[in-house]
């Protein structure tokens, strides 16, 4: 069996500037209001889980993850 010795990892990337940057917010402050309930209860499969937020910037090439947000893609991996 495989032991995992780092936090579960959750990366979101929402609208942090530009026209839909409300909307980001709003999800960052809800995904972070999650993830600190689920470690106030003992964490994910006793693990804690990290939240890493990258801004999209409302820009609609967004959809290529990892070649825009290689810093995510490495920090979740």
């Amino acid at each position: 069996m495989t032991t995992i010795n780092h936090s579960a990892r959750v990366g979101v990337i929402t609208d942090q500037a530009g026209a839909l940057s409300f909307r980001g917010i709003a999800n960052v402050n809800v995904a972070t209001m999650v993830i600190d309930d689920l470690n106030d209860r003992g964490a994910l499969l006793g693990r804690p889980v990290e939240l890493f937020v990258e801004d999209s910037a409302t820009d609609d090439l967004a959809g290529g993850v990892a070649a825009l947000y290689p810093d995510l893609a490495q920090k979740t991996a």
